[in-house]
This record gives C-alpha cells, structure tokens and sequence, in this order.
C-alpha cells in the first residue's frame, strides 16, 4: 500500500556514511568526552544512552523506489571528514539504493560501540521501531519527523522492557 510520507533528506545523509568517517571524526570523539563527563558527574547514578533512529532510518528502505526514491537518491550527500576533523558533506551526487541501504547502521555501531567502550549500557530503538514498520504500523507523524502517539508508547515500552532487563546498571 502506498503512503504519504514526508522525509528530510539530510537525516538519511547523516546516517549513510562509511562506519570509518564516523569512528575517525572530531563528532564522535566530543560525544566520548561528554558521555565520560556525565558519567562523572552521574554519581550513583545509572547513566545509559538511548538510540533513537531517525523516520528516514526507519521507513525510507519503503519508499517507493520509482519515486520518492529516486529524487532522493539523485540529491544525495555523502558523509566525510572534513580537513578540521568534523564531519562535512560531499556536495550533491546521486548515489546507488544499495549503497546507502548498506551504510543505514553505520553511525548506530559506531555510537553502540563507543558506549559499549565506556562500559555503558546501550539500549537501541530501531529493532523495535523496524519491526513496527515491517508490520505496517507508523510510529512518526506523516509530515514532521518526530514521533507520533504510538511511536513514544513504543519507545517506552522498548526502554522500560530495556531497563529491566538490564537489572543493575554496569558501572
């Protein structure tokens, strides 16, 4: 079934790039130092990191490939590092489906794993938020790209089942 469903192209481009450019970049070493900084600072306190994926992570592998598709794909940007260190952009290119289709989980892993280096637990929404939209169910607003109604109800349930589970908070 075709659905209505506007995306914001830079969201899809800022996670598409090469698991490296994120590793190597100054973005992903600042948010080492502050996630350090909180922890810190947290005391006692459970400090966990929540991975919230983006509506374009989630429903643009969806999009109709002879046409949304094909105009995003045609003003496609690629993450890179930029001589300072941050992460840029190549200027405007077409790019390959299955190139970004394989790039989608890059910038989750990198994040996953600098957690995961600082001991931190990890609790990651996109499974949850994939298999929502494997069954046919919206959990973004149409036109905004933030959460609808069911979208937060499955994002709490996801962290409360997380937290849970998780019992003690590894320190």
């Amino acid at each position: 079934n075709n659905h209505k469903i506007a995306y914001i192209s830079d969201y899809l481009w800022w996670i598409a790039g090469e698991a490296d450019t994120y590793r190597q970049s100054r973005n992903v070493k600042r948010f080492s130092a502050e996630l350090r900084s909180i922890v810190e600072t947290a005391g006692d306190a459970c400090v966990a990191v929540i991975y919230a994926p983006t509506k374009e992570h989630i429903y643009f592998p969806y999009a109709d490939p002879m046409g949304n598709r094909i105009y995003v794909l045609e003003n496609g940007r690629v993450p890179i590092l930029e001589e300072s260190g941050w992460i840029g952009f190549t200027p405007v290119q077409e790019l390959a489906w299955d190139t970004v289709a394989a790039r989608l989980d890059n910038m989750r892993t990198v994040i996953n794993e600098t957690v995961d280096g600082l001991g931190l637990p990890f609790i990651d929404l996109t499974p949850a938020f994939q298999q929502a939209a494997a069954r046919g169910e919206f959990t973004y607003f149409d036109y905004d790209s933030h959460w609808n109604v069911e979208g937060h109800a499955l994002a709490g349930q996801t962290i409360a089942e997380s937290l849970q589970a998780l019992g003690e908070c590894r320190k």
